[in-house]
C-alpha cells in the first residue's frame, strides 16, 4: 500500500503536466497500474492471513485463561476450605488457652482467698486463745479458792461436829440447844476471829459468775471449730501449691524438651542452608526457665560468632528461615504461607531455600509469594 500511493501521484501528476498525452504513452502509463494492482491484493492477502493468525492466537490465549480461571478457581475454594479449618483449629487452641488461664486464674484466685481467710483465723485464733488462756487461769484460781473454802468449810463443820458431840457427850444436850440465851458479845474472841476471816475470804471471793462454766464450754468448742477451719485452710493451700508446682514442673520438661529438639533442627537447617557453620539458642536464665529470655546466635562460613542482628541481610533472612523451619520440624504444620522471603537472597541461596522447601513440603504444604 506504501508503494502504491507514491506511483498514483506520479501519475497524477504526468497527466496534469501533459493535458493531451500520446496514443503510444498509454500502454506505458497501464503497466505499473497492474503490478501496483497485484501487490495491493497479495498485501491485502498477507493482511488477511495475518489477521486470521492472530484470531487463532487469541482464541487459543483465551482458552488458556479460562483454564487458568477455572485452576485458579478451584484452587482458591481449596484455599479457602483449608482457611476455615485453619480458622476452627485456631479458634479451638484458644478456647483451650483460654480455659487453661481461667484455671489457673481460678487456682491463684483461691489460693489467694484461703490465704485471707487463713490470715482473718489466725487474728482470730490468737485472740481467742488468749482469751481461752485467760478464762483457764480464772478457773484454775477459783478452784484453787473452791478447794480451800471446802477445806476449811470441811474443817469447820469437823469443829461444829466435834462441839456438839462433845456437848452431847458432856452436857446431854445439842450445840444449838447450848447456844440459846448465849450473847454473842460473850463469844470467844477466837471464836468472833475465825468467823471473821472465814468471813472475810467468801466476801474476797467476789461476786461468782455461775455461767462460767458454760461460757468455757462454748469458748473450747469454738476454739476446737476454728483448728478444724484452720487445718483444712492449711491443707487447701499445701494441695494448691502442690498443683501449681506440679504445673510448672511439667511445663518447664515440656518446654525444655521443645527447646532441645527444636535448637537440634535449628542447628541442622542452618548447616544444610550455609554449607556449615555454628548456630544455636541459649537461655539467658537457666534456673527459671518459664521467664527466661532466649539469645539466637550463628556463626556462617567463615565468620566471627555474634548476634543474628549483626548479620547481613541475607544470612539475617537464612538463618531466621532456618529456626522456623526448625520449629515446623519439631511440630509441623499442615499449611505455611511464605512472602518475598527470597527477596534478600542471591541466586546460590535461593537454590538451598527451594531444596529445602521441596524437602520440608511432604509434612506442609507452602504457598510462597516470590
Amino acid at each position: 500500500g506504501g508503494n502504491l500511493r507514491p506511483d498514483l501521484r506520479f501519475a497524477r501528476s504526468r497527466s496534469r503536466q501533459d493535458p493531451h498525452p500520446l496514443q503510444t504513452r498509454r500502454p506505458r502509463h497501464r503497466l505499473p497500474t497492474r503490478r501496483q494492482a497485484a501487490r495491493l491484493r497479495g498485501f491485502r492477502q498477507r493482511r488477511r492471513l495475518a489477521l486470521g493468525r492472530t484470531v487463532e492466537r487469541i482464541q487459543e490465549q483465551r482458552k488458556g485463561l479460562e483454564a487458568r480461571k477455572e485452576a485458579t478457581q478451584a484452587t482458591r475454594t481449596q484455599t479457602e476450605e483449608r482457611s476455615e479449618k485453619m480458622t476452627a483449629n485456631l479458634e479451638t487452641l484458644a478456647t483451650d488457652i483460654s480455659s487453661h488461664q481461667e484455671t489457673v486464674e481460678q487456682l491463684t484466685a483461691s489460693l489467694d482467698e484461703r490465704e485471707k481467710e487463713y490470715s482473718r483465723w489466725k487474728e482470730n485464733y490468737s485472740k481467742s486463745e488468749k482469751q481461752l488462756v485467760d478464762l483457764r487461769e480464772r478457773k484454775e484460781e477459783l478452784q484453787e479458792e473452791r478447794a480451800q473454802v471446802d477445806v476449811d468449810l470441811a474443817r469447820v463443820e469437823t469443829q461444829l461436829q466435834n462441839i456438839n458431840q462433845q456437848c452431847m457427850e458432856r452436857l446431854q444436850i445439842s450445840l444449838d440447844e447450848a447456844a440459846v440465851g448465849i450473847d454473842p458479845d460473850e463469844v470467844p474472841a477466837e471464836v468472833v476471829q475465825q468467823y471473821n476471816d472465814l468471813k472475810q475470804r467468801l466476801d474476797n471471793f467476789g461476786p461468782i459468775n455461775m455461767a462460767a462454766l458454760q461460757e468455757y464450754q462454748e469458748i473450747e468448742e469454738r476454739h476446737n471449730f476454728l483448728e478444724s477451719q484452720r487445718q483444712d485452710i492449711e491443707g487447701s493451700i499445701a494441695d494448691t501449691t502442690r498443683a501449681m508446682r506440679e504445673i510448672n514442673r511439667r511445663s518447664s520438661e515440656k518446654f525444655r524438651d521443645a527447646f532441645e529438639a527444636i535448637n537440634r533442627h535449628f542447628t541442622e537447617i542452618f548447616q544444610k542452608l550455609f554449607g556449615g557453620g555454628e548456630c544455636g539458642m541459649r537461655l539467658l536464665d537457666e534456673e527459671d526457665l518459664l521467664e527466661s529470655g532466649v539469645d539466637i546466635y550463628a556463626q556462617p562460613p567463615g565468620k566471627k560468632l555474634q548476634n543474628v542482628r549483626l548479620l547481613s541481610g541475607g544470612e539475617e533472612a537464612l538463618t531466621v528461615f532456618a529456626l522456623l523451619m526448625g520449629i515446623f520440624t519439631y511440630r509441623p504444620s499442615r499449611f505455611c504461607v511464605l512472602d518475598e522471603v527470597d527477596a534478600p537472597l542471591d541466586d546460590a541461596n535461593v537454590t538451598r531455600f527451594t531444596n529445602l522447601i521441596q524437602e520440608i513440603s511432604e509434612q506442609t504444604q507452602f504457598i510462597i509469594i516470590t
